[in-house]
């Protein structure tokens, strides 16, 4: 009877210890969830278990852009047009222009022609939209669109020189009229260049 006894209470002590050592294994195993990310932080960090058993955290980092409201990524670079220096302003308005495909040559020439007019633009602008201008005026179309503002005597310097460079470039049968016009005018900083442009052309016994 006390041999069943013994055995009786070393069965019962056994499982007390299996159920111990049930419990104690189950509450410290590494969890195989993804741990939450910290806010701000840009990574997931996943427990991975090494070959010791022992847990080690790897990070994911998340390297695409956060897209807006709207649904599109947020650039980091937006430009805005109040931050532009009034030489920027004055480079879009002028890149612009020669964007827009809906002008015609002629169109795009008097467009260009009114920056060259207006006295708030910066010397550089001008020059640079009377240059584009002549590109896209012909000869035909010289003297009713550019001739009268080519004429005035208040323009810059580097306007000038454009006008000048340009004139003597094109066809001497069809620009002379307007060259001997410029010549005429006394008071303009080209009528001097001009004259001289006339004359080697009536040397050449052009109309």
């Amino acid at each position: 009877m006390k041999k069943h006894r013994n055995v009786s209470i070393l069965v019962v002590a056994l499982l007390a210890g299996l159920a111990f050592w049930f419990v104690a294994k189950r509450f410290t195993a590494p969890s195989s969830t993804l741990a939450p990310t910290a806010p701000g932080t840009g990574s997931l960090v996943e427990p991975v278990t090494g070959e010791n058993g022992e847990a080690a955290a790897a990070a994911i980092t998340v390297t695409e852009a956060l897209p807006s409201r709207g649904g599109s990524p947020v650039s980091a670079e937006t430009p805005d047009e109040a931050d532009l220096t009034e030489d920027e302003a004055w480079k879009e308005r002028l890149l612009d222009l020669l964007r827009d495909d809906s002008y015609s040559d002629l169109e795009l020439g008097r467009q260009l022609l009114t920056i060259v007019s207006d006295q708030q633009a910066p010397d550089w602008a001008r020059a640079h939209a009377m240059t584009n201008a002549l590109n896209f005026t012909d000869d035909e179309n010289y003297g009713a669109e550019v001739k009268p503002l080519a004429l005035r005597t208040d323009l810059p310097e580097v306007v000038n020189d454009a006008i000048l460079e340009d004139l003597i470039n094109r066809d001497p049968v069809v620009i002379l009229p307007v060259a001997r016009e410029f010549a005429a005018v006394a008071e303009h900083p080209l009528a001097g260049a001009i004259d001289a442009f006339v004359k080697e052309a009536e040397k050449a016994d052009l109309p």
